[in-house]
C-alpha cells in the first residue's frame, strides 16, 4: 500500500519487523507502525514464526504459511538456543533477499538473541537494528539475574534502544545495565479507528457498561477487575465486558459466578475490532500491577470513554488523575469503586472526560510516532554512511 510520502526520508527504505503473534500491546503496535510506514511509501513486511495476531491474512518473511498454534493472549518469550539459532538464520536470509535497511523488533525476548545472531552473521552487510522494549521483557528479569544479564548482551546489538515511557526508560537502564537509557516514543493510537461516536446516541435504556480489554496474564491482575465490579454492582444496575483471552480468566469468571453477577457479565474472547466495543462502553477499567504505557487506555481516552486505572509504571504519563480519568493505588479496590461510581453516576465528571480524553489522545497519533520512527531509522543510516572527506586544490 502506497501513500504521501516525505521527502526527507528516502522513498524506497525497507523495514522488516519482528513481533510476536499476540492479542497484545506490543503485536497491535507493530501492526500499526507498519501499516502506516508503507502509506508513507516504506517497504515494510513482518518476519515471525506466525501471523500476528491484528493482521491474521498477512504473509510473514521468515516462516509464512505457519498456522498459530497457541493460545491469541500466550507471550512465548523464552525459546530454545536451537529455535532461536534456526529463526536468526530464516531472518538473516531473508534480509539479504530483501535488501533491508532497517530490522525493527518489538519486544526483546526473544527478538534481541534473534538479532544479535542475525548481527554476527551478516557482519557488515546487516541492517540497522532497532528494539523496543514494551512491558514484561523488561520487568521479568529483574529477578532472573542469568537470562538478564545474556538479554543485557543481546541488547547491546541494537543501533538504537526505544521504550514507550519515561518511567520505563529509567527501569529499563537500571535492569540491564544500559550505558544509555532507551529514548522514548510512545505508544501510537490509530485515531481513524479509535474516535469518539461521530453520532452518539444517549442510552438511557441501556445499563452502563463497564469494560476491561487485556491478555488475562497475571500481571494484569484481572481478579482485580472482578473486585472492583462487584463492589460497583451493589450500587449500580451495570454490566461487565471483558475482551480478550489468557489463563487468569476462567478464575475471574468464576469468582463473579460466587458473587452472584455472573449475569451482568459479558466475556467477548479476542477480537480485533476492539474499538466498536470501547465506543459502546461508559468506563475502561485496568487493574494492573505492573504496565510500561497501557496501550487500552490511551484507546479508551481517544475514543472519549472516561478510564479507571492503578497508578502504576507509564500509566500516570498518559491519564491525567481527574482529567481524563481518575488513577487509585494498587489493591485498593474500594478507591476503584468509589471512583467508577462516581463517573458513572455523575454526568458532569463523565462529559468532562469524554471531551479531555480525545484531546489528550491527539500527540499519540500514529502519523505523528510513524514519523519519529523514520526519523530515527533515517539518522541511525546517515551515521553508518561515510563521510567524504573535502579536497582542496
Amino acid at each position: 500500500m502506497q501513500g504521501s510520502h516525505d521527502d526527507s526520508r528516502p522513498l524506497g527504505m525497507r523495514v522488516g519487523i519482528l513481533c510476536h503473534q499476540t492479542c497484545g500491546g506490543s503485536v497491535r503496535v507493530a501492526c500499526d507502525l507498519a501499516d502506516t510506514f508503507a502509506q508513507m511509501g516504506v517497504q515494510c513486511g513482518f518476519m515471525g514464526d506466525t501471523n500476528p495476531f491484528f493482521l491474521p491474512g498477512c504473509e510473514t518473511g521468515a516462516a509464512s504459511g505457519n498456522h498459530r498454534s497457541r493460545s491469541p493472549a500466550e507471550l512465548p518469550w523464552s525459546w530454545s538456543e536451537k529455535k532461536t539459532q534456526q529463526f536468526a538464520l530464516k531472518i538473516a536470509e531473508q534480509v539479504q533477499r530483501c535488501g533491508l535497511d532497517v530490522l525493527h523488533y518489538h519486544y526483546a525476548a526473544p527478538f534481541a538473541h534473534v538479532v544479535n545472531i542475525v548481527k554476527h552473521h551478516l557482519k557488515g552487510d546487516a541492517p540497522v537494528m532497532v528494539g523496543t522494549l514494551h512491558g514484561t521483557d523488561v520487568t521479568r528479569f529483574e529477578t532472573l539475574p542469568v537470562e538478564r544479564d545474556k538479554l543485557a548482551s543481546a541488547l547491546a546489538s541494537a543501533d538504537r534502544l526505544t521504550t514507550v515511557s519515561q518511567c520505563h526508560s529509567r527501569l529499563a537502564q537500571s535492569v540491564f545495565g544500559l550505558d544509555e537509557s532507551p529514548m522514548v516514543i510512545p505508544n501510537p493510537v490509530n485515531l481513524s479507528k479509535f474516535h469518539p461516536d461521530p453520532m452518539p446516541l444517549r442510552r438511557q435504556a441501556i445499563r452502563p457498561r463497564m469494560l476491561h480489554v487485556s491478555n488475562f496474564r497475571k500481571v494484569k491482575n484481572p481478579m482485580g477487575v472482578a473486585e472492583v465490579f462487584i463492589r460497583v454492582r451493589r450500587q449500580l444496575d451495570i454490566e461487565l465486558w471483558l475482551v480478550g483471552d489468557g489463563k487468569e480468566l476462567p478464575d475471574v469468571l468464576q469468582r463473579l459466578d460466587d458473587a452472584g453477577v455472573g449475569s451482568d457479565v459479558v466475556a467477548l474472547g479476542a477480537i480485533t475490532d476492539v474499538e466498536n466495543i470501547i465506543r459502546a462502553s461508559d468506563l475502561v477499567l485496568m487493574t494492573s500491577d505492573e504496565e510500561s504505557f497501557c496501550l487500552a487506555l490511551l484507546e479508551g481516552m481517544a475514543c472519549g470513554v472516561p478510564v479507571l486505572s492503578t497508578n502504576v509504571g507509564g500509566v500516570p504519563e498518559v491519564v491525567r488523575h481527574g482529567r481524563t480519568g481518575f488513577l487509585f493505588e494498587s489493591g485498593d479496590w474500594d478507591t476503584a469503586a468509589r471512583y467508577a461510581i462516581e463517573i458513572l453516576s455523575n454526568p458532569t465528571i463523565s462529559e468532562h472526560m469524554r471531551d479531555a480524553g480525545p484531546k489528550d489522545a491527539k500527540k499519540y497519533a500514529l502519523d505523528i510516532i510513524a514519523s519519529r520512527f523514520l526519523d530515527l531509522y533515517k539518522d541511525c543510516l546517515d551515521d553508518r554512511r561515510p563521510t567524504v572527506a573535502a579536497s582542496y586544490p
